[in-house]
């Protein structure tokens, strides 16, 4: 009896699953647009300027433009490029980056100082002597 009835509920286990079977392969499988599936339909891509389409080969032809617009450029009448005013331009030595001392005899450099009063002395030398007939 135990067989019979293990028997029985495996049969009733299969009979249950082919009826579910039956009932879900009677409904239509949709595709895009809630339309049967059937045969490829056409895709259409659009691509944004972020996402391009890459492009091969190589173009041939001519480019022409048309209905170019003129562009007077020619000078009409007299032209003035001057100054209004003249500019009032002067030196502050106390406000100047860079300040000239009177009279001295040292040269300032990234390197140090200079002394330039015997390059003075044989330079005025030698513009005498260059300067003075023979």
């Amino acid at each position: 009896m135990k067989n019979f009835k293990n028997k029985l509920k495996s049969f009733g286990l299969t009979a249950v699953l082919l009826g579910l079977l039956i009932l879900n392969a009677d409904r239509d499988t949709l595709g895009q647009g809630n339309e049967p599936a059937g045969p490829t339909k056409p895709v259409v891509v659009v691509n944004t300027p972020a996402n391009p389409v890459p492009v091969t080969g190589t173009i041939t032809g001519n480019v022409t433009i048309t209905n170019t617009p003129t562009v007077g450029a020619q000078q009409s009448g007299l032209w003035n490029v001057g100054i209004l005013g003249t500019p009032t331009v002067k030196i502050d030595p106390n406000n100047n980056s860079v300040v000239v001392a009177p009279k001295s005899t040292q040269l300032l450099l990234n390197t140090g100082f200079y002394d330039v009063s015997a390059e003075v002395t044989r330079h005025s030398a030698h513009l005498t002597s260059a300067s003075s007939p023979k």
